[in-house]
């Protein structure tokens, strides 16, 4: 390499140089660096290539530079394969790669710099004189280069694979377990990540064993490992592309009406973030962009609603304008956009939905497109603990929050300009996150960063989160079974005395026995009501009222929490239409969700507040008997009479068979046990909370 190095100092040879970083930050330094030198007034000509830059510089490497200048090329492993670049004589090789990795155990990810393998070193010497001869220059040692591994390392022994144990569970055979039928891949996933996939499949409900729903007694001998069996949920989930909690976060944007901004969400959570990485000059505005968007609402979820929402509202001429000029990947927002579209196709495809679209989106409050949640954190100064570790996790630098929590005359104009003068600052308890990263940079002490992040009240809480599962203790501790559960006097019999509703072993939220009844009881009926239109989608063009009443309560608890925490209201576009109308025949349902008694509780309080008076403010109990009369018996019913297509009819007709199977249950549970579940489950899940304890 030194002969190499001397040769190159004395002998001109033109031709691009094509330098290979492990990330951004790198080639941000990089290029700084290279600029700030003076190059005896030949400064060269530097590039820069990203998967989240904007498409329209990242088309810039393919430019020819003039007569005596030198191109320079800074990339990540993008330039490794995807594309070729004809002026490349040399490669300059650093031999490290972000390569994003996924802890089952604690449900983190991290994005960590390590070695490439062999065949990506050769790889990356290939892009050099692709048209001549061209020379390669690899920063590591022979020593470094013969401890690579051959191969880079199977995506399944290194990411998350709650879907690939889902479909394992769907298709293997009676006598086989998962871990069995996994093993027989070339590279099989670690037995421990099959494990703890199966205890994440079980929390989101795909799962379902009796022994999920009992309480650890440690003084006696744990029974035998039964591998838990599918439920409908998860047969519906396995038939969507997407990962197991967006695919449930679809079904409940469905079943809860607000299907427009949920598939929205889902679509932009399923793809990479929109919003492309600005270089140094350009982060300040293009925060500014993104923070026009985000308004005053705490959430980067919204902010990626509304920027799609405005998009998609923009002809093809005016959307490339939008994109360049609020700093969007005009691709990223495409490929969204065709996303959407497909998923309501397969909604239709498995006949969840079968109708006009304005059905799904007659609650369009604020409230719901804000409280979708399943990962919490409790929230001060910007900065949280793991559950797991106590380490300091703070918010990326990308999400809106972290600029709106500033005090305001730290505030840039665009986000003051939503913030009333008389206004109070909203009380921030938890958050809701998509994903819970690891900060790999040799830190002596482990960091971690919350990314897409949302503002959570606490009744949002105590309804959504956590597993989708009730324990038996809690059914019995708040009698969730009994038939006069919905009578006031009842509720109050236990006393003021405050309680702890665990949502993990390690965090609760903590409340008056009978304001904690009642929220308990209103997600308990919702949680129903979401396995009523599982089994039977017309529910949802044939309401009964007591599913109205339900639907409206729950909508009047997020919105009076959102005033009381003091949150703007929170405004996005209408949608125009989901998909073209489609007339389905209407049937009559009977929901199983009726009253037992007929009684009602006048008002819903919680701590310090009050909703009410409402007459409807819970609606009606369940009947006891479809509880504990020997279990739930599933039916089936669908919400049309359209036939699946052909591609997929065997498997169609198969996954509507079992959908229609009789199955019984242990008294108290049904195929989901009726447990909590959240209303928008985020890709990665993992619960964070404060030192400082409610």
């Amino acid at each position: 390499m030194k002969k190499k190095v001397a040769l190159w100092s004395i002998v001109i040879v033109s031709g691009a140089i094509l330098v290979f970083l492990p990330g951004f930050d790198d080639i941000v330094q990089m290029r700084d660096k290279i600029t700030s030198d003076s190059w005896g007034g030949r400064r060269p000509v530097i590039f820069t290539l990203h998967s989240q830059m904007n498409s329209f510089d990242q088309q810039k490497v393919f430019d020819s530079v003039g007569a005596g200048e030198r191109k320079v090329i800074l990339s990540t492993n993008i330039a490794e394969a995807s594309l070729t670049i004809d002026d490349v004589v040399f490669v300059i090789d650093c031999g490290k790669v972000k390569e994003k990795t996924y802890d089952h155990t604690s449900r983190i990810s991290q994005l960590k710099v390590t070695w490439i393998a062999k065949s990506n070193a050769e790889q990356r010497a290939g892009r050099a004189g692709r048209c001549r001869e061209g020379f390669c220059f690899r920063l590591y040692s022979r020593e470094d280069y013969d401890v690579m591994l051959e191969t880079q390392m199977a995506e399944m022994q290194r990411t998350a694979i709650h879907d690939v144990c889902l479909h394992a569970k769907m298709f293997a055979p009676e006598n086989m377990t998962v871990k069995q039928f996994l093993q027989m891949a070339p590279e099989p996933p670690l037995a421990d990540a099959v494990d703890k996939s199966m205890a994440f499949l079980e929390q989101l409900g795909a799962l379902y064993s009796e022994a999920s729903t009992s309480d650890i007694d440690v003084t006696s001998i744990p029974p035998p490992y039964v591998e838990p069996q599918l439920t409908d949920l998860g047969r519906l989930v396995a038939q969507l592309p997407l990962d197991p909690q967006l695919a449930r976060l679809l079904l409940f944007g469905v079943a809860l009406r607000c299907l427009s901004p949920v598939v929205t969400l889902v679509a932009a959570l399923s793809h990479r973030d929109p919003f492309i990485l600005a270089l140094s000059e350009e982060r300040e505005q293009s925060n500014r962009q993104r923070d026009n968007f985000g308004k005053r609402d705490f959430s980067d979820h919204i902010t990626l609603i509304r920027a799609f929402n405005e998009y998609n509202e923009k002809s093809p001429k005016e959307a490339m304008l939008f994109c360049r000029t609020n700093y969007l990947s005009l691709p990223a927002m495409r490929m969204i956009a065709g996303i959407r579209r497909q998923l309501l196709i397969e909604l239709r495809r498995v006949r969840v939905i079968s109708y006009e679209g304005d059905a799904l989106n007659a609650l369009r409050d604020a409230a719901y497109n804000r409280f979708l949640i399943l990962g919490i954190a409790q929230f001060c100064r910007q900065r949280v603990t793991v559950s797991s570790t106590e380490a300091a996790a703070t918010l990326h630098p990308s999400s809106v929050i972290k600029r709106q929590v500033l005090a305001a005359s730290k505030r840039s104009e665009v986000i003051n300009q939503y913030v009333a003068e008389d206004s109070e600052d909203p009380t921030i308890e938890y958050l809701a996150f998509h994903e819970l990263a690891k900060i790999d940079e040799g830190l002596t002490v482990d960091q971690f960063q919350l990314r897409t992040v949302t503002v959570i009240p606490p009744c949002a809480v105590v309804l959504f989160a956590g597993s989708m599962r009730l324990k038996k203790s809690t059914i019995q501790n708040f009698d969730i079974t009994d038939p006069d559960s919905g009578d006031e006097g009842d509720v109050d019999e236990e006393g003021p005395h405050d309680v702890v509703y665990p949502i993990e072993h390690w965090i609760g939220v903590r409340a008056t026995y009978p304001d904690m009844k009642r929220l308990i009881q209103l997600r308990f009926k919702v949680m129903s009501y979401f396995l009523n239109v599982i089994h039977k989608p017309q529910i949802l063009t044939n309401p009964q009222k007591e599913d109205l009443d339900l639907l409206e309560t729950l909508a009047l608890v997020l919105k009076t929490d959102h005033q009381q925490m003091r949150f703007n209201p929170c405004v996005l576009p209408e949608p125009a239409f989901i998909f073209q109308q489609h007339q389905v025949p209407t049937s009559s349902s009977t929901s199983s969700y009726s009253s037992h008694n007929g009684q009602q509780a006048n008002s819903l309080r919680f701590p310090h507040r009050e909703i009410g008076p409402h007459q409807d403010a819970l609606p009606p109990s369940h009947s006891a008997a479809n509880f504990q009369s020997g279990g739930y018996e599933e039916r089936a019913s669908l919400g049309g009479d359209q036939s699946p297509p052909n591609q997929d009819r065997e498997q169609q007709d198969r996954f509507m068979s079992q959908r229609q199977q009789p199955r019984r249950y242990p008294s108290g549970q049904d195929d989901y046990g009726y447990q909590k579940v959240s209303l928008i489950e985020f890709h990665y899940v993992a619960l964070v909370h404060l030192s400082r304890k409610r």
